[in-house]
C-alpha cells in the first residue's frame, strides 16, 4: 500500500483560491467588526473570579493545543490546584451544552483530556463563558484552562497563550475559506506569550519572531519553541507503556484522524519504524466498524505476517470501543508530550505553576 499524505486545506489550486477570495474578505470584515464590538464595549465580556489561562491559535488546524493544555493542567494539579478545563467539544457525535464528557461522543479531545487527567474537571459546551460561571459555582476551581480559546474573547483571561505552527506557519496568509486564518495577523497583539510548535527551522522561527515584533503589543512578550517529545508506545490490549524501541525496524500501518497527519507520520519514521501505509481520515473523524474492517484488512497483507497498527492518542479514544480484545493486541498508540521552556512563560503563568525548573515537565 502506498503512503497517503494529507495536505493542508489552504493548499488549494490557485484558481480555487481566486474564487474564494471574496468570501475571505467578507469573513475577515465580520471578524474585525466583532472584535471592535468587544473592544468598544458594544458586546459585554465576562470576567470570572478565578484566573483563566487560554491556549489557542490564529489559524485552523492542529498546533498542539490539546497536549499543551494537558501538560499545563498536570502541572497545576501537581502543585495542589483544582483545575477546570473548558472545551467546546469539537467533533462531538452527541453535543452537550454543559457537562463532563462521558465518552468520545462528547468530543474526542475533551474525552482524551478527561481520561488522561481524571483529577481535572473537563466541562464541554459551546458557550464557554457561561459554562465558566456554572463550573465555578458547581466545582469551586482554583484555575480555569480555556482550550482553543483565542477567539472566545467574550471570556476574559489572565494569560493568553498564542500557538503558531512553526511548520505550516500562517499558510497563505488568507482568511477562511481561501486560507487558514481565523483572524488577521495584527490580533497577535492580544497574546501574552507566543509559542512556536512543531519546528526546529531557524528561518521559520525568525519569521514568527518578526511577526511578534511587528504586531504584538510589546516585542518583549515571552516567546519560545515548544517541541513535542515522543515518550513511548501504549499497547492498546494491555494499556502498558512500552519503550520507543518497540517498533524500531518493523513494518507498521499508521492511521489518524487529526489536523496534522504528516507530523504524526514523521514522528513514527523518526523512531525507526517503516510505514507501509498511512490511512488518513478527516480531523475529528467518527470511526465505524467499516473503518475497523479496512484497518485490519490493510494490516493483514495477502502474503506474509500481519503488521502492527499505530495511531494517535486522540484516535485511540474514538476507536477502542469498536475493537475486540484480540484486535487490540496489534494496535499501539504513540505518546507525545510537549516540553515548554520556562523562559517562554509569562510571569503570571510562572507564579500559577510554581515553577522552579528549566522546563515544564512532560506528562506521565
Amino acid at each position: 500500500m502506498k503512503h497517503s499524505i494529507a495536505h493542508s486545506h489552504y493548499q488549494k489550486p490557485p484558481w480555487w483560491i481566486a474564487l474564494l477570495k471574496p468570501l475571505s474578505w467578507c469573513y475577515e470584515l465580520i471578524v474585525k467588526l466583532r472584535i471592535l464590538a468587544y473592544r468598544f464595549g458594544l458586546i459585554q465580556t465576562v470576567r470570572v473570579n478565578v484566573p483563566v489561562i487560554s491556549v489557542g491559535n490564529l489559524t485552523t488546524g492542529g498546533t498542539g493545543k490539546t497536549p499543551i493544555i494537558m501538560a499545563l493542567a498536570e502541572n497545576l494539579i501537581a502543585s495542589g490546584k483544582k483545575v477546570v478545563i473548558l472545551s467546546r467539544g469539537y467533533g462531538a457525535k452527541t453535543p452537550i451544552q454543559y457537562g463532563q464528557p462521558q465518552s468520545a461522543n462528547h468530543g474526542d479531545e475533551a474525552w482524551l483530556i478527561q481520561k488522561h487527567l481524571p483529577e481535572a474537571i473537563v466541562v464541554v459546551g459551546k458557550n464557554r463563558s457561561q459554562n465558566a460561571l456554572k463550573a465555578i459555582e458547581e466545582h469551586q476551581p482554583d484555575i480555569i484552562l480555556l482550550d482553543d480559546g483565542y477567539q472566545h474573547i467574550k471570556l476574559e483571561r489572565d494569560v493568553n497563550i498564542l500557538l503558531v505552527d512553526g511548520y505550516q506557519m500562517m499558510g497563505n496568509g488568507l482568511s477562511l475559506p481561501a486560507g487558514p486564518m481565523r483572524e488577521p495577523f495584527n490580533e497577535i497583539k492580544r497574546a501574552d506569550a507566543l509559542w512556536v510548535t512543531k519546528t526546529r527551522r531557524a528561518g521559520n522561527y525568525e519569521q514568527i519572531e518578526h511577526w511578534r515584533n511587528q504586531y504584538a503589543r510589546s516585542p518583549n512578550i515571552p516567546m519560545g519553541a515548544v517541541l513535542f517529545e515522543s515518550i513511548g508506545f501504549r499497547h492498546l490490549a494491555t494499556d502498558k507503556i512500552l519503550s520507543l524501541e518497540t517498533l524500531k525496524g518493523k513494518k507498521v500501518l499508521a492511521f489518524s484522524g487529526i489536523a496534522s497527519p504528516t507530523t504524526f507520520q514523521q514522528n513514527i519514521e523518526t523512531l525507526g519504524a517503516h510505514i507501509t501505509g498511512h490511512l488518513i481520515f478527516p480531523d475529528h473523524h467518527n470511526y465505524t466498524l467499516k473503518d475497523v474492517e479496512t484497518l485490519l484488512k490493510e494490516s493483514h497483507p495477502p502474503s506474509g505476517d500481519s503488521i502492527p497498527i499505530v495511531t494517535t492518542e486522540k484516535d485511540r479514544v474514538k476507536i477502542e470501543n469498536l475493537l475486540t480484545s484480540e484486535q487490540c493486541t496489534s494496535i499501539y498508540t504513540l505518546i507525545v508530550r510537549p516540553v515548554i521552556p520556562s523562559d517562554a512563560l509569562p510571569d503570571t503563568l510562572k507564579d500559577l505553576l510554581s515553577l522552579d525548573t528549566s522546563h515544564v515537565p512532560v506528562c506521565k
